[in-house]
C-alpha cells in the first residue's frame, strides 16, 4: 500500500469514528428532545385553548384554585422558539405541591433525572423568578437541568413566571393529584366559563414542532460516502499489493495471511477510533451522570464505526482471494473484481446525476415562475409586503396559543388606515375543487354555484386603482357593514347563491380577542357593479389569469373584517400577504418608535417591495442550485475518473489484442467497442429515466456527460493504443 494510500485510509477511518460519535450523541439529543415533548403532553391533561384575556383570569383563577383545593400539582410545557420561529427548547411550568404518591412526574433519561419530586419543590419554594436550568440570567439558576449536544434546551420555572413569559393562559395543563372524575369535572367548569364545548377541553387541538432529524442524516449520509471512498481506496491499495502476494506464498504465507498484514495498520488505527467516537458522544452530555447506558450507548457507537470500516476491508480483500495461489506466485493478477468494483461505481454516479437533476429541477422551475411572476407584477413592484420579522416577545402568538401579536398589528393598522399608500388587499380564487369539498363537506349551508376571484381590499386601494367606490359604501364599511361588490353579469340564482354563502361565511363562530363593529352588530350590503375595467389579482399561479374584471370584492376596513381576517395582517409572502405599502408609507410607519406605541418593535417587521421580494427568492434558490451543482460536478467529476480507469483497466487486460488488431488497420472503434457500448447504454438508460420522472435537465445533463465520456474515452483510448504499440515494439 502506498504512503498516500494509506494516510487517506487511515483519515477516512478517523473521519468515519467522528462522525459515528457524532451521529450517536445527535441522536440521543434528538430522543432526549421527545421525551420532554412526550412528558408535557402525557397524563390527564387539560388543554386552553381559544380563551380570550377577557376569560383569562378567571378561567385561570379556577384551574390554581381546583389544584390548589386537591394538594395537586400543575406542569405546562411550552415551545422555546429563536427569532425564526423554530423550536429551541421546553419551557416548564410548574404550580401547586409535588408529593411522593405522584409517581408520574419524575422524567429521567439514560438514568439521569431531569425533573423530580426534590428539584421541582425546589423551584416552588424558591422566590419568584428563578429557574431549573440556565433561561437569560445565570443568577436566577437555583440548579442545573442535563443538556445534551444538538437537543432543544430545557427550562424548568414557576407557572405564574411562564404565564407572564407567554402572556397567555392558553396552553397545556398536565395535573396531577386529581382523579379523572376531578378531572372532567373541572373541564365542565372551565367549557362554561370559557364558552366552549367542554370536549376541547380535554382534547389536543393543537400541533407538535417536529425536531428536525435533518442534522443526523447529514452526519449519516457523510459517514456513507466517507465509507465508500474508503471501500474505493481499499481496493486500489490491495491491487497495489498483489505485486509481492507470489513472493509470500512462496515463503508459505496464507492469502489469509497476507490480507490481515495488509490491512493490520488500518484495523489498529480503526480500533482506536473507537475511543475517539467513545469521547466524542460522552463529550456531548452536560450534567448527565456516567451511567451503564451512557457508557454502552458510546462504545456500541465506536464497534458500529470499528465494524463497517472492518467490512469495507473485507470487501477490498476479495480482491486477494480472487487470485488463486499458482496465479499469484506466476504474477497473473486479473482485473475483474477491479472493474466490477469500478463499473458499480460508475452506474451509482451515473444514477447519481439523474437523482440529484430531479432534485434540481424543482428550484429551477421556481426561478423561472419567479421571473415570470415578477415581469407580470412590473406595475406593482414597488409596494412593499411583509417579508420577515422576529418573533421578540410574542412566541405565545407563533405556537398559537395567543392572538397577541394579532392585536397589535391590528392596533397598528387601524392607526394609520385609510392614509395614503397605505393598502389592505388579498385575493384568493375559489375553483371547483374548494366548491365540492364545502359541498360534500357541508362546511356551510349555502355554497356558490360557480367559482369565481375573490378581493378583500381597503377603499382607498380600489380607488386609487380607478374603480369607481361611492362615498356611501365607503362609509357603511367604516360604519362596520360588511359591503360586497358583486358583479352584475352574474345569473340571479348565481348571484343569491353567493349573496347567501358570503353571509354564512361571514357569520361564522370565532373565539377572537379582536372584536369590532361588525363582530357585535352583524350588518351585510351588497352592490352590484358592471365589469369594465380589468382588475390586477396578486396571482402568483401562472395558469390564471393575472388580471379579471369581475371578482367579488369585499371594502374592508378594520371595523367590518372578520377575526379569521383581522388575525391574517402579519401573514408575509407574495400570496399570503394582507397590508401593502409604498416606500413613503413603508418609512413612516416602520420606524421604531413608531412601531413602539404598538408593542411591534420587539418584532422589527421588514417589508420589502415586490421586486426585492422575488430577487430574495431568486437568491435564496440561486444558492441552492449551487450546491446541487457543485455535487453534481463532482460527481461528474468522479464519473470522468471511473471512464479512464475502466479504459485503462480494458487496454492493460487486452494489449496483445489492441496491439495485433491496431497493426492489422482495425478502427479504434471497434477495438474499444465494449466501453462504447458501456457509456452509450448508460447514457440512453439516464435519459430515460430522467424523461420517466419528467427531468427536463436530468436528459440535457445526461446527454451532456455521455458526450464528453465519449470524448474522453475516444482519448483515452488513442493514448492507451499507442503506448501499447509503443511497448511491444521496443520488446520486439
Amino acid at each position: 500500500m502506498s504512503k498516500i494510500l494509506r494516510f487517506l485510509s487511515f483519515m477516512l477511518a478517523l473521519i468515519m469514528s467522528i462522525l459515528f460519535g457524532l451521529g450517536a450523541i445527535l441522536t440521543a439529543g434528538y430522543d432526549y428532545t421527545r421525551a420532554l415533548q412526550q412528558y408535557a403532553e402525557s397524563g390527564q391533561v387539560i388543554h386552553l385553548h381559544g380563551v380570550t384575556e377577557e376569560k383569562s383570569q378567571l378561567v385561570i383563577e379556577t384551574l390554581l384554585h381546583e389544584v390548589d383545593n386537591h394538594h395537586g400539582l400543575i406542569v405546562r410545557g411550552d415551545y422555546i422558539l429563536d427569532d425564526n420561529g423554530n423550536n429551541n427548547g421546553y419551557r416548564f411550568g410548574f404550580y401547586g405541591n409535588a408529593s411522593p404518591d405522584m409517581s408520574d412526574l419524575p422524567v429521567s433519561y439514560l438514568g439521569t433525572t431531569v425533573f423530580d419530586i426534590r428539584n421541582i419543590n425546589q423551584l416552588l419554594a424558591a422566590d419568584p423568578g428563578s429557574t431549573l436550568g440556565l433561561d437569560q440570567v445565570a443568577a436566577d439558576q437555583i440548579a442545573p437541568l442535563p443538556s445534551i449536544l444538538g437537543a432543544t434546551r430545557v427550562i424548568g420555572v414557576q407557572l405564574n413566571d411562564l404565564l407572564q413569559i407567554s402572556g397567555t393562559i392558553n396552553g397545556t395543563y398536565r395535573i396531577f393529584g386529581l382523579t379523572p372524575q376531578d378531572i372532567t369535572n373541572l373541564a365542565t367548569n372551565i367549557s362554561a366559563l370559557a364558552d366552549v364545548d367542554p370536549d376541547t377541553i380535554l382534547t389536543s387541538l393543537h400541533g407538535a414542532y417536529a425536531q428536525d432529524p435533518l442534522l443526523i442524516t447529514i452526519v449519516y449520509a457523510a459517514a456513507a460516502i466517507s465509507w465508500i471512498s474508503l471501500v474505493f481506496i481499499l481496493i486500489l491499495s490491495a491491487y497495489q499489493s498483489t505485486s509481492t502476494l507470489g513472493t509470500h506464498i512462496l515463503l508459505g504465507w496464507s492469502r489469509s495471511e497476507y490480507v490481515i498484514k495488509i490491512f493490520r495498520p488500518l484495523i489498529v488505527v480503526s480500533a482506536s477510533g473507537i475511543i475517539v467516537s467513545f469521547a466524542i458522544y460522552l463529550a456531548g452530555f452536560t450534567h448527565f451522570s456516567i451511567t451503564l447506558n451512557t457508557i454502552t450507548n458510546g462504545i456500541l457507537a465506536g464497534i458500529s464505526a470499528f465494524a463497517v470500516i472492518c467490512l469495507a476491508a473485507g470487501v477490498a480483500s476479495t480482491v486477494i482471494f480472487s487470485i488463486s495461489p499458482v496465479n499469484a506466485v506466476r504474477n497473473r493478477i486479473s482485473s475483474k473484481v477491479l472493474g466490477v468494483c469500478l463499473l458499480i461505481f460508475y452506474f451509482a454516479s451515473s444514477v447519481g446525476i439523474v437523482v440529484a437533476m430531479y432534485g434540481l429541477d424543482g428550484p429551477l422551475r421556481t426561478v423561472h415562475h419567479m421571473s415570470q411572476i415578477q415581469q407580470r407584477w412590473s406595475n406593482y413592484s414597488d409596494l412593499e409586503i411583509l417579508y420577515k420579522e422576529k418573533i421578540g416577545q410574542n412566541s405565545s402568538s407563533i405556537s398559537g396559543q395567543s392572538s397577541s401579536h394579532s392585536v397589535e398589528y391590528y392596533n397598528w393598522y387601524r392607526s394609520f388606515e385609510g392614509s395614503t399608500g397605505a393598502y389592505l388587499v388579498h385575493t384568493e380564487y375559489i375553483d371547483n375543487e374548494l366548491l365540492d369539498i364545502w359541498r360534500n363537506g357541508q362546511i356551510y349551508d349555502h355554497v356558490p354555484n360557480q367559482p369565481y376571484w375573490s378581493m378583500l381590499a381597503s377603499p382607498n386601494y380600489l380607488i386609487d386603482q380607478g374603480l369607481p367606490i361611492k362615498n356611501h359604501w365607503v362609509n357603511q364599511a367604516h360604519n362596520g357593514t360588511r359591503v360586497y361588490l358583486l358583479p352584475d353579469t352574474l345569473a340571479d340564482d348565481d348571484a343569491q347563491a353567493l349573496e347567501n354563502y358570503l353571509r354564512d361565511y361571514a357569520n361564522t363562530s370565532f373565539d377572537s380577542d379582536i372584536r369590532n363593529t361588525f363582530t357585535d352588530n352583524p350588518q351585510f350590503a351588497f352592490y352590484y357593479y358592471h365589469p369594465e375595467t380589468d382588475i390586477f389579482v396578486w396571482n402568483t399561479d401562472l395558469e390564471r389569469a393575472n388580471t379579471v374584471p369581475d371578482p367579488v370584492i369585499l371594502l374592508a376596513t378594520t371595523n367590518n373584517m372578520i377575526p379569521i381576517e383581522s388575525e391574517s395582517l402579519w401573514a408575509n409572502g407574495l400570496e399570503n400577504s394582507y397590508l401593502k405599502l409604498t416606500s413613503q408609507a413603508a418609512d413612516t410607519y416602520l420606524t421604531p418608535q413608531y412601531l413602539s406605541d404598538y408593542q411591534l418593535d420587539d418584532n422589527q417587521p421588514e417589508f420589502l417591495p415586490v421586486a426585492n421580494f422575488i430577487a430574495g427568492l431568486q437568491k435564496t434558490l440561486g444558492d441552492t442550485i449551487k450546491l446541487f451543482g457543485s455535487a453534481i460536478a463532482i460527481i461528474a467529476i468522479l464519473e470522468l475518473v471511473i471512464i479512464t480507469s475502466i479504459v485503462k483497466i480494458y487496454a492493460v487486460s487486452r494489449r496483445e489484442m489492441i496491439a495485433v488488431k491496431r497493426l492489422l488497420g482495425h478502427p479504434l472503434v471497434g477495438i474499444f467497442l465494449p466501453p462504447i457500448i458501456l457509456v452509450s447504454a448508460t447514457t440512453v438508460i439516464c435519459m430515460l429515466a430522467a424523461t420517466l420522472l419528467g427531468s427536463t435537465s436530468g436528459i440535457v445533463v445526461s446527454a451532456g456527460c455521455g458526450i464528453i465520456q465519449i470524448f474522453l474515452l475516444s482519448y483515452q483510448a488513442r493514448r492507451a493504443t499507442q503506448a501499447t504499440l509503443s511497448t511491444m515494439i521496443k520488446t520486439a
